[in-house]
């Protein structure tokens, strides 16, 4: 699955959710696939995440220097499940 693929099915979701504010998950979704990109969890322009997200969640907070906040967390559930994992 691309990027762009993986992208466009969750702001799908959160745009089917009620959320007082999907932007602040959108905005979260874009970081964590900004730092995805530059991670060993992209080859050849395919996302690859590992079957424990909670693995990605703990580089990903290696990577940004403190905890994940809610929408982070949240989106990185939301990018499992449109993947299939």
């Amino acid at each position: 699955m691309t990027i762009t693929e993986i992208r466009n099915k969750v702001f799908s979701v959160l745009d089917s959710r009620n959320l007082a504010a999907p932007s602040i998950r959108k905005n979260a979704l874009n970081h964590v696939l900004d730092y995805v990109k530059t991670s060993n969890y992209f080859s050849n322009g395919e996302l690859i995440l590992p079957q424990d997200k909670n693995q990605l969640k703990r580089d990903y907070e290696t990577h940004k220097g403190t905890k994940l906040n809610d929408a982070e967390s949240s989106v990185i559930n939301e990018m499992y499940k449109q993947y299939g994992l």
